[in-house]
C-alpha cells in the first residue's frame, strides 16, 4: 500500500506532518498543520509586539527621568536636600532601575553650559465626539514638539484648540499609585492614613484601568492630593505600610462624556500616536 507524506511544517520543534495512507488524510494532515502554523505565526508576533511595547515604555520611562533630573538641576541645583523637586526626580529613576552611572553623568551634564533647557508646554484638543483632550509636552525645543504634534493630530482629522478652551475643564492634581497593599493592611485602612496625611480620594483601581487586563494592578490604588500635598501624602501612607509605586501630578478630568465605540476607539489611537511622540512626557 503506498504511504504519502505531508512536508514541510513544523510547529514548536515537532512535524506535524505525518505519514498518512490517501490523498484526503493527506490533505486534511497539511490543511491543520497550515492552521497550527498560521496561529503560532500569529502567537509569536503578538508577543513580539507586546515586548516592543514593553521596551517602548521603558525607554521613554528613562528618557523622561533625565529630562526630570536635568530641569531639576537647572532650576534649584544639584542638592537633593535642598531641592525637592530634584529629590523627587532622584526617587523616581531609583524606583525605575535607572542605573547609577548615568544619573551621575545627567548630574554633571546638568550644570554645563551648553546643556539646553527642557521646558514643559501644554497643548489643547478637542479629539472626536467633543472629548477634551490636553497633550504635557517636556522638551528643550518647543517647535520641533508643536511640528511632531501636528502631524499626528492631522493624521487623525483633529486640530489645536485655543489656549484654556479645554485645559479648565480639568484639575490639576498630585497622583499616588500603590500596587498592592501589605499583610494586614485593608482598604479601609489606606483610605484611612492617606485621608489624615490630607489625601482627597482613594479608589481602588480595575482591569480597565490597566492598558492590558493581563497586568492590571492586583488589588492596586490611586490616591488623589492636592499638588502641594503630593509628598505629605505619599509620606502618610508609606508610614502606615503601604509601597507607593509612582507620586506624579496628572489633570483629572472635572467631568466625562459618553462617546460612540468608534469615537473611543480613535480617541485610543490618537492618544497611543501622541504617547509614542519623544516629546510628549504624558496625555490627558
Amino acid at each position: 500500500m503506498r504511504r504519502e507524506r505531508c512536508a514541510g511544517f513544523h510547529v514548536a520543534g515537532l512535524a506535524t506532518a505525518r505519514t498518512m495512507r490517501g490523498p484526503g488524510s493527506r490533505a486534511a494532515a497539511c490543511a491543520r498543520a497550515r492552521r497550527v502554523a498560521v496561529f503560532m505565526g500569529r502567537r509569536s508576533a503578538k508577543i513580539a509586539t507586546r515586548k516592543g511595547k514593553q521596551e517602548q515604555a521603558r525607554v521613554k520611562m528613562f528618557s523622561r527621568v533625565g529630562k526630570q533630573i536635568v530641569s531639576a538641576v537647572r532650576e534649584g541645583g544639584d542638592n537633593p536636600d535642598a531641592n525637592k523637586t530634584l529629590a523627587m526626580a532622584l526617587d523616581g529613576a531609583a524606583r525605575v532601575n535607572f542605573p547609577k552611572d548615568n544619573i551621575q553623568r545627567l548630574l554633571a551634564r546638568a550644570t554645563a553650559k551648553d546643556q539646553a533647557d527642557y521646558k514643559r508646554a501644554l497643548f489643547e484638543v478637542y479629539a472626536p465626539g467633543g472629548v477634551g483632550v490636553l497633550i504635557d509636552v517636556f522638551t528643550d525645543n518647543n517647535n520641533r514638539a508643536m511640528s511632531d504634534i501636528r502631524t499626528v493630530l492631522n493624521r487623525f482629522s483633529v486640530s489645536l484648540a485655543e489656549a484654556g478652551s479645554v485645559s479648565f475643564n480639568f484639575d490639576r492634581l498630585g497622583c499616588l499609585t500603590i500596587p498592592s497593599l501589605p499583610s494586614g493592611m485593608s482598604s479601609d485602612d489606606l483610605l484611612l492614613a492617606a485621608v489624615e496625611a490630607g489625601a482627597l480620594e482613594c479608589e481602588p483601581l480595575s482591569a480597565d484601568d490597566s492598558e492590558d487586563s493581563d497586568e492590571a494592578l492586583s488589588n492596586g490604588f490611586e490616591v488623589l492630593t492636592e499638588p502641594s500635598e503630593l509628598m505629605q501624602v505619599r509620606s502618610g501612607v508609606e508610614d502606615a505600610g503601604a509601597e507607593v509605586e509612582s507620586a506624579a501630578f496628572v489633570m483629572v478630568p472635572k467631568m466625562r462624556i459618553a462617546t460612540s465605540d468608534d469615537d473611543a476607539s480613535t480617541i485610543d489611537r490618537l492618544i497611543e500616536a501622541l504617547e509614542e511622540l519623544d516629546d510628549v512626557d504624558a496625555v490627558f
